[in-house]
Formats: C-alpha cells, sequence, structure tokens
C-alpha cells in the first residue's frame, strides 16, 4: 500500500511540474521574422505613399498618412520586442524614407525613394 502511494504521489509531483514547465514556457519569435517583418514595412511604406498620392493629397497629406502608418506599425512591432525608427522627406510626390528596425542587437535599415510623377 506504501509503494502504491508513493508512486501516486511521484506521478502527481511529475505532472504538476510538467504543467509548470509548459506554462512558463515562452515561445520566442525566431530572428528570421525580422527580415519578413522589416521587406512587409517597407512594401505597406510605399503603398501608404502610393495610395496618398492616388487619392491626391498634397505633401502634408501625404505626410499625414505616413505618420498615422508609423504609429501603428510602432504600436504592433513593439508588442512583438521590435524597434522602429522611420524618418522620411516629402517634396511634392516624391518621398525619401528612412527605415530601422532592430531586435537585439540585430536590425536592418534602408533608404527609399518614392518618386512618382502625376498625370492631369
Amino acid at each position: 500500500m506504501k509503494g502504491q502511494i508513493f508512486i501516486t504521489v511521484s506521478i502527481l509531483v511529475a505532472v504538476m511540474l510538467l504543467v509548470l514547465t509548459i506554462n512558463s514556457y515562452t515561445i520566442q519569435e525566431n530572428d528570421a521574422y525580422l527580415y519578413n517583418y522589416f521587406t512587409n514595412l517597407k512594401t505597406e511604406l510605399v503603398n501608404t505613399v502610393d495610395t496618398a498620392i492616388l487619392d491626391g493629397l498634397d505633401e502634408k497629406g501625404i505626410s499625414a498618412n505616413i505618420d498615422e502608418f508609423s504609429k501603428f506599425s510602432d504600436k504592433l512591432l513593439l508588442d512583438k520586442g521590435y524597434t522602429q525608427t522611420i524618418k522620411y522627406n516629402v517634396k511634392g510626390t516624391n518621398a525619401v524614407i528612412d527605415i530601422y528596425l532592430g531586435k537585439g542587437e540585430e536590425y536592418y535599415q534602408d533608404t527609399i525613394v518614392i518618386e512618382r510623377t502625376v498625370m492631369a
């Protein structure tokens, strides 16, 4: 009888330790995701500028769209542990955007030059 109680208690303790280990395990995103997030960020910034130009917005409107997207993506990426910096300069329908995205010691950065001609 003592042996059965010992085996039962040890199985319960092992199960409890297993449950605690699983609950405390945090899934870390692979750093390969950093490149994917960076390329998606670049693509969406180009789409943001293109959409603003197609909507007939001026420099202030294009800048406002970039600011709005930047705030949205910053919050989203910050929740995942990434650091984002977007700096830009808009003149007419041309935009120069500097992008930085990093996590820990790894980072990507690039400059996008968007030059669009609007036909009347």
